[in-house]
């Protein structure tokens, strides 16, 4: 039933994606019938109507995605589950509105049960089981692993639930003045560290497993969980298969519930607790690109202006090295991203951080591919957000989970437009996955020994990088947003000169680089050979 996995973390690439969002767009060329569902995203031999170019599921294995994480299956409370014949199944929503049926799911209603509105029949008890079991078999027979985004931290309705009915106050964590606890953000956070809580979460992780075949979890505010719990899951998991993947979102600002009992969040900080669980590396997304929510961050190294190009460029440099000098046990537990749901897209961030990306098609071309392959050329998971390949907007808003089928929609036509950052991006995908220098995992026996910073120069806006073979061979990774030279020429290995970016004497110990040549390719630097 299941596709061949990954050996390791370190050798996934996940493409991130929602069922409405990626089969909703009048010119996907997927059915009407199966438009907004399940089976929309496995069928096969659809084009976009008006360019011809490949949309859907082949779309996907033209790009070469072996991981795909989908937002939340399950029930989730808000979206209606309308007649099957009802047209507003299909029309494409331009806002919010109370009878939507866009919504990314992050409101749970029933975890152990598929969402309704995913199916052709949702009146049909069966047919949202059968369909979604469909859709995670032909993915599997094209190759590609399903990773499940699941959100135990609370339910849309903290009181109204099977849970607080069968015991009330059992089930969530409550305050001192006795109410609902909100590290979440979301009205209530359950109590993963009472005993019942913990193994429901556990047994309906594997029920998803065993029913459905998924390949993997995704946990939304992860850290809302105790470490004992995920250390459960795992337990549970490794008896079906230690290949299936579980990470999520390790926020520091969560959980804080736990310690009066005595016990630890899941979070970033606490990583080396779980080490089984990957965790977003949100200082390696800012060093690489930057993030803007309610309150903007500086901008990343990619930017024309940036802190990380020169006093916390070693900031950067740990994030290639797999998030080095970080609270990880090794690099398998970071997840490397510049752009997920709930922020800016990568593009829209780039034009909100730098004007000339909205004047200069060419050089925001540039850019993105830059931040693009900073991300997907660092050590840990790579992860990226379908749209980023070919530079999606959403007009500069950020989680726009509710906000209608006209902003969230996937425009395949985009595709096209932007065919060269598509391939770049296959490009990418196909050297990352079959290169196993990219899949390194212990900082010390793997990483520290076949990669080494040689270039992390302040003020230069140029970083790189060596990975060598056990036979000697190597790649050399070159970085170059050198926007302060007047000389845009980049020199490689010229000691001699003051211009130089790439060679000289200077001790690299702060990255693991006391080789004390910063990056010699051979006795006369000869870059003929070189694969850059």
């Amino acid at each position: 039933y299941w596709v061949k996995q990954m050996s390791g973390n370190s050798a996934r690439t996940v493409l991130k994606m929602d069922v409405r969002d990626f089969t909703i767009d009048p010119h996907s060329g997927i059915s009407n019938q199966n438009k907004g569902n399940f089976l929309g995203v496995v069928e096969e031999g659809t084009k976009d109507t008006r360019t011809g170019q490949k949309t859907g599921l082949d779309y996907l294995k033209y790009l070469g995605v072996k991981y795909v994480q989908m937002m939340p299956l399950y029930d989730f409370q808000t979206v209606p589950e309308l007649d099957q014949n009802d047209p507003k199944n299909n029309s494409i929503s331009t806002e919010f509105s109370a009878d939507d049926q866009q919504n990314w799911g992050y409101d749970p209603k029933n975890y152990n049960v598929p969402e309704g509105s995913y199916s052709t029949n949702p009146a049909d008890p069966v047919n949202r089981i059968k369909e979604l079991k469909e859709m995670v078999q032909k993915l599997h027979d094209a190759g590609i692993n399903v990773v499940m985004d699941v959100v135990y931290n609370h339910l849309y309705d903290g009181q109204n639930n099977p849970f607080e009915y069968t015991v009330p106050g059992y089930y969530y964590a409550i305050n001192h003045d006795g109410k609902m606890n909100n590290d979440v953000g979301v009205g209530n956070a359950i109590r993963s560290n009472s005993e019942m809580m913990r193994q429901y979460i556990v047994n309906s992780v594997v029920h998803w497993i065993k029913e459905y075949g998924m390949d993997g979890s995704r946990f939304d505010a992860m850290s809302d969980l105790d470490v004992a719990t995920l250390n459960a899951i795992r337990g549970a998991i490794n008896k079906i298969d230690g290949k299936i993947v579980t990470y999520g979102e390790g926020w520091d600002s969560m959980g804080k519930y736990l310690y009066k009992d005595g016990d630890k969040p899941t979070s970033v900080s606490h990583a080396k607790e779980t080490p089984e669980v990957g965790h977003f590396d949100s200082i390696g997304r800012d060093a690489i690109a930057g993030s803007h929510y309610d309150n903007g961050n500086p901008p990343g190294f990619v930017n024309e202006t940036s802190e990380y190009k020169d006093g916390k460029v070693s900031v950067l440099a740990d994030s290639l090295l797999g998030g080095h000098h970080r609270s990880f046990q090794d690099a398998s537990q970071q997840l490397n991203y510049v752009e997920v749901h709930d922020g800016m897209t990568l593009s829209d961030l780039l034009k909100h951080y730098n004007q000339t990306d909205k004047d200069n098609a060419i050089i925001h071309q540039n850019r993105a591919e830059l931040a693009t392959a900073m991300s997907g050329l660092s050590q840990g998971i790579h992860f990226f957000q379908h749209g980023q390949e070919f530079l999606r907007e959403k007009a500069g808003a950020h989680n726009t989970y509710n906000a209608g089928d006209e902003k969230n929609k996937i425009d395949w036509e985009l595709t096209s437009k932007n065919v060269d950052v598509v391939n770049f991006m296959k490009s990418l995908l196909t050297l990352r996955t079959n290169e196993s220098l990219w899949h390194l995992k212990d900082y010390e026996a793997e990483i520290f020994k076949k990669m080494k910073i040689t270039n992390a120069q302040k003020e230069s806006g140029i970083i790189t990088f060596e990975l060598q073979e056990d036979n000697g061979d190597k790649y050399l990774v070159v970085f170059n947003n050198n926007t302060s030279s007047g000389d845009k020429s980049l020199t490689l290995g010229d000691t001699s000169s003051t211009n130089w970016y790439y060679g000289g004497q200077d001790n690299f110990a702060e990255f693991k680089n006391t080789d004390g040549n910063r990056g010699k390719i051979n006795e006369t630097n000869d870059f003929t050979n070189a694969y850059i």
